[in-house]
């Protein structure tokens, strides 16, 4: 599914000296599934994006260029074949790993970078929020250090049609997996049943993807002090793993980006229903009437334009 929380990045490694006699093995079976992997000295990294494992049935071509898509079962598969040619999973120390969630916001993606940003919203005890790629794919990183890549745990969020016309030079996607009736209605006109394809610059997809490494990977459920291969392929089988990328995703973003749910500066029914959004149904009605500009002043006397970018954001990032 596209709007499952996906492992994006699964990156582990190991000491060569307890592969030395499966190495050679080893670096054969990543080349043929097309995995990178970084062969140093002294140890091997792998770097496994499970969004992007080669499904055998497939024909490929560029629109399955994309990593929107995690099957659960492939990744599983692919585990335990690597482990009949090498040594027990749980030898493997994961290194960092990427937890992506994909969105259809009402908005195009970009706009909500600056709220983002911006300090002055409502949302108190925020971590920074720095922008960054100012090119084709405006990004914004959220974390605790200066440099935001080099912490425990950081967050970039973009506009993921942009990124993969900017990576690819694509303007539509093939689902490597069948598409939930769920996601057709959510896609709208993006997708076509006769192509079977998504167009890009008709949906309004955001990513959040958030990047965990050291102790904050033990967040993850694990049976020893590091979280190795053995406890992913453990979590694929008992069938947990969406479920707990997904509550450490939750728990992140709550505590870096919404430490302080937004609530409306007024009490009243009104008040509360215009904050969750339902009144927007009702634009055109007061267009039509020509109230829609004194609607849309009481509303921001409610709720900042920035805060109900973050409310959207919040809504269906931490709460769906």
């Amino acid at each position: 599914m596209i709007i499952e929380p996906k492992l994006d990045k699964l990156e582990f490694t190991i000491k060569k000296s307890l592969v030395k006699y499966q190495l050679d093995d080893i670096k054969d079976f990543f080349e043929r599934n097309e995995v990178k992997f970084t062969n140093s000295p002294n140890y091997l990294t792998v770097h496994l994006n499970p969004t992007k494992l080669i499904r055998p049935n497939l024909v490929y071509d560029n629109s399955m260029k994309h990593n929107l898509q995690m099957n659960e079962e492939l990744l599983l598969d692919f585990l335990e074949e690597f482990e009949k040619i090498s040594i027990p999973l749980i030898a493997f120390r994961v290194k960092e790993i990427h937890i992506a969630k994909d969105r259809i916001m009402d908005n195009p993606p970009e706009m909500y970078n600056a709220p983002l940003i911006d300090d002055q919203t409502r949302y108190k005890g925020r971590v920074r929020a720095l922008p960054i790629n100012n090119g084709t794919t405006p990004s914004v990183c959220i974390c605790n250090d200066s440099e935001c890549l080099s912490g425990e745990s950081s967050e970039i969020d973009y506009g993921k049609p942009a990124q993969l016309e900017d990576e690819y030079g694509i303007d539509e996607v093939t689902p490597l997996e069948p598409l939930t009736k769920e996601e057709i209605k959510i896609l709208g006109n993006a997708y076509s049943k006769y192509t079977g394809r998504i167009k890009l610059d008709r949906v309004n997809m955001r990513r959040s993807e958030r990047r965990l490494k050291g102790s904050k990977l033990l967040l993850l459920p694990h049976e020893h002090e590091k979280l190795t291969l053995a406890d992913i392929v453990k979590m694929l089988k008992e069938k947990t793993l969406i479920e707990n990328i997904n509550r450490v995703f939750v728990e992140e973003k709550k505590r870096t980006v919404f430490p302080e749910k937004k609530a409306p500066t007024k009490g009243s029914e009104l008040d509360r229903f215009l904050v969750s959004g339902d009144m927007s149904q009702f634009d055109n009605l007061f267009d039509a009437m020509g109230i829609y500009s004194n609607y849309k002043e009481y509303t921001n006397s409610v709720i900042s334009e920035e805060d109900m970018l973050l409310n959207e954001i919040y809504e269906k990032f931490v709460e769906m």
